[in-house]
């Protein structure tokens, strides 16, 4: 029995996981800004609703440099009302495909102050702009 309750476990935490995956591969990604070192784009979360406070946005990032890595796809949470951003969850990935790292984050404990002149201030101005 405890080992039926652990396969069902393992298998409705990869659905979620993989649910996630497919959420920022199947994006319509819309270029945000670029710079010399990376290309940024973002796609609001399908689970967003317009007017909200709280925003889902996905964040894809481009690498533009000949290093390891290739490209970053992450899950941010903007809070409008307070002008914050959190990183829920990203994973970074090299030329190859492979996943270099893989993070899941608690919102609640990394709250951050969008600084200005940033492209998270820019991803804040296109997500928020139908709050104001």
């Amino acid at each position: 029995m405890e080992a039926k309750r652990r396969a069902i476990t393992i298998l409705l935490v990869a659905s979620v996981a993989l649910c996630g995956y497919f959420a920022a591969e199947g994006a319509d990604w819309t270029l945000l800004e670029k710079t010399d070192k990376a290309a940024f784009y973002y796609a609001k979360d399908k689970k967003s609703v317009p007017g909200r406070v709280v925003q889902n946005v996905w964040v894809r990032k481009v690498y533009l440099d000949s290093g390891q890595r290739d490209y970053a796809v992450g899950l941010a949470e903007i809070d409008c009302a307070r002008r914050t951003y959190s990183k829920i969850k990203y994973k970074v990935y090299n030329k190859r495909g492979t996943i270099m790292q893989d993070k899941g984050l608690d919102v609640n404990t990394l709250r951050l102050q969008i600084p200005r002149g940033s492209v998270v201030e820019r991803l804040y101005d296109t997500v928020c702009a139908d709050r104001f």
